[in-house]
Formats: structure tokens, sequence, C-alpha cells
């Protein structure tokens, strides 16, 4: 069993030339994390299974607060648009439970799941899972978070091409990848965030989540390539996808057209070079686009002769 309170408190400041009195902000945060873990063992396989249990609280912003300060996580700012944190006061709960199948050190599967529980309001945030694998070349990993119990607080705007299945989940994430020992790889990838996005991406760092709604609409993008090492070369070829219907840029003028999901919007091949002294690398890329647009590019990496080179 493990128990690990944490406590901090931040100010800044900011005080003008002239005409304008300085604003100043602060605020405090604090929290504890409650873990155990129970695991047996069959041979070199390790199973085991951790419930963690985190409560953190927070103040709201004291003093007048700088309207621009909140270019980073730990800021807080006066301006919703910018605020890394809920408004006023805060206090959440996050329950979760790991599951893990290990053998040699390594992880083989992980489970995990869990829910969130605004305190303050009395009513249950996000649930959330994850699952990751691992067997020999092979790995990938999926995530997702949705409103199981109670919705949003603050609901979203609808948008305006919806779809039936990517709409229910507020963030939804999938990677897997198939790779040798060389460096030769096939990898595919998707991400999609939904109406309102998720409170963990909205947060900063402080806050466990934040259930208002982003500005920004919902998206979806999805990719899938292959990467080829001949000695000192690298081949690679990706193509990017929408993960669902949206409205982009016309390939013809100032107005909007709309792509379907799944519809190729971008294919890349590249190549790269680093020299059998590993002074130098030289890559090129050449992009296409789905309205026929081409965009070649080279590069010539000098910043490794700055490196001091082993002694023989």
């Amino acid at each position: 069993m493990s128990f690990v309170p944490y406590l901090r408190g931040a100010t800044a400041g900011y005080a003008f030339e002239s005409g304008r009195e300085p604003l100043a902000g602060a605020w405090g945060v604090g929290g504890a994390i409650v873990a155990t873990e129970v695991s047996r063992r069959w041979g070199t396989v390790r199973h085991a299974v951790a419930p963690r249990l985190e409560w953190r609280a927070g103040t709201g912003l004291a003093g007048d607060g700088i309207p621009w300060l909140a270019y980073d996580a730990l800021d807080r700012s006066s301006s919703g648009l910018l605020s890394a944190a809920p408004a006023g006061a805060w206090q959440q709960l996050r329950a979760a439970v790991e599951t893990r199948l290990s053998s040699g050190g390594a992880d083989l599967l992980r489970l995990e799941v869990g829910q969130d529980y605004d305190v303050g309001a009395g009513r249950f945030a996000e649930t959330f899972a994850a699952a990751a694998v691992a067997w020999r070349r092979l790995s990938g990993d999926a995530s997702a978070r949705f409103f199981a119990v109670d919705g949003r607080p603050e609901g979203a705007k609808v948008p305006a091409l919806p779809s039936a299945a990517l709409d229910r989940f507020t963030e939804l994430r999938a990677n897997v990848s198939l790779a040798d020992r060389r460096g030769d790889a096939l990898r595919a990838g998707f991400i999609a965030v939904g109406p309102g996005g998720s409170g963990a991406l909205l947060a900063g760092i402080d806050p466990l989540f934040d259930l208002s709604p982003a500005r920004a609409g919902p998206t979806a993008a999805a990719s899938a390539g292959a990467r080829v090492v001949l000695g000192g070369a690298t081949l690679g070829y990706d193509v990017l996808f929408p993960g669902r219907a949206a409205r982009v840029s016309a390939c013809v003028g100032d107005g909007e057209r709309r792509v379907g999901a799944w519809q190729a919007q971008q294919h890349a091949a590249s190549a790269a070079w680093s020299s059998p002294c590993r002074c130098f690398r030289l890559a090129a890329t050449l992009r296409v686009n789905d309205c026929g647009e081409i965009a070649p590019s080279v590069s010539l990496d000098l910043g490794r002769l700055a490196e001091p080179r082993p002694a023989r």
C-alpha cells in the first residue's frame, strides 16, 4: 500500500511601465494518491492487479489575474479560454484499476479502466479505458474516454457533420506497429476528439480534468506508413486520412469542399541517408495531396559535426 500526498502553490505578477496598475495572481493545489498492488507468478509470467484512488483539489485564482498568462500547463488566467484549470475552487476524484501481464520484466498486456468524479458538482465525469499489448515484433495500444453515467454539465455544440460512432467518445486513440530489429516497420495510427473534447485534453497538469467544452469542433485523423532500412539509408512512405467526414479548403478558390472519412488526403514519400562518418544527414521528402499539389523538400543536417567522436 502506498500513500502519496502533495501540496504546491504558485504566484505570478506583471508590472507595467506606466499608466496601469500591476497585475498578480496566485493559486494552490493539493492532493493525495492511495494505491496498492496484488500479484502472482507462474514461472517467468507475472500477473498484477493495481487499484488506485486519487483525490485532488485546487483553489480559485486569487487576485486580478493576468489575462494572457496561459502559455504552459501551470498557468492560471482570468480568461476562461486560456485557463489551465476549472473556474473557481475545484475538487475531484479518480478511481482506476490496472491489470498487467508481464514476462521477463516487460509488459505483454496492460488493461486499465477508471472513472472520474467531480466532487464539487456531485456528478460523475468521464469514464476511461486503455489497453496495450506487446508480442515479439508486434505492439499496439488503444484508449477511449466517454461519458458513461452523467453527461457534460455544459453541452457541446452539435457538429455540422455528425458521426454516429465517433460522437459517442470524447477521445479515442489507437496505434499499432510491426517492426524488426533492423528498423523496418509497418505502422498505423488513429486519433479522434469528439464534440466538446475530453476533460483530460482541456485541463493542465494540475487538475485531473476540466469538463468545459472545447470551442474547436470534433476532429479525427488516421495515418498508415512503412519504413525500410537499407544500410545507411532509410526509405519511408506515409498516407494521411480524415477519420471522419469533414470540410476542408477547396482545391481552387476560397471555398470549402467535403471530404469523406478514409479518403486519402496526403501521400508522403521520404528518403534519408546518413554519411558513413555520421558527420551529416541528407533527407528528402515528396508530398502530394488530394488536390494534386506537389511539395518537395530537401534538408541537410550538420548538427552531428559538433558531437564528440568516440575514442578508438
